[in-house]
């Protein structure tokens, strides 16, 4: 009889921890869905994105804000698997397609040179960067500035339009 009495206890117990657990989730998916469409905001990110032939960069930010697909970041930093380094004041990446812009203060670091530039556009999958805008780059004690530039991480490739040079 006891027996009977404390397996029945049992089960009403366990049906009430269901019930709670049924209503928290339900709870939750109607909260994903309001805020589907806004945006939200997270402190210190670090983000992997994969390019081709398996090029990695690992991209880390202050502030993260996500509208879907867009990624904003402040104080963005972007370290490639090959040592490459990008920083810049501001970035909006698509998380998909590894395309966005760079803005502010943007620094190249690699081994073969050293770039800045006041913004870019960035196409992390395939290790371009570029803009119609000016840039400065140095190499040892040589330095060559301009308007207008691709730069190709793959290949250590830097095309400048209009060139101003002095080598030393």
């Amino acid at each position: 009889m006891i027996r009977v009495l404390f397996i029945s206890l049992l089960v009403i117990f366990v049906a009430y921890l269901l019930r709670i657990n049924l209503e928290s989730r339900r709870s939750m998916v109607e909260n994903m869905a309001k805020n589907d469409s806004s945006s939200s905001v997270v402190e210190r990110i670090s983000i992997k994105v994969y390019g081709e032939d398996g090029v990695e960069w690992n991209v880390v930010g202050r502030v993260l804000s996500l509208q879907g697909e867009q990624v904003y970041l402040d104080a963005p930093v972007f370290e490639s698997s090959k040592g490459d380094k990008i920083s810049a004041r501001r970035s909006d990446l698509n998380r998909s397609t590894g395309i966005g812009t760079l803005e502010g203060d943007v620094e190249l670091t690699s081994a073969e040179f050293y770039a800045r530039v006041d913004k870019a556009r960035v196409d992390l999958k395939k290790s371009i960067i570029s803009d119609e805008g000016s840039i400065y780059v140095k190499k040892g004690e040589n330095w060559i500035s301009g308007e207008g530039y691709t730069i190709d991480l793959k290949g250590g490739k830097v095309i400048i339009k209009r060139v101003r040079a002095e080598i030393k």
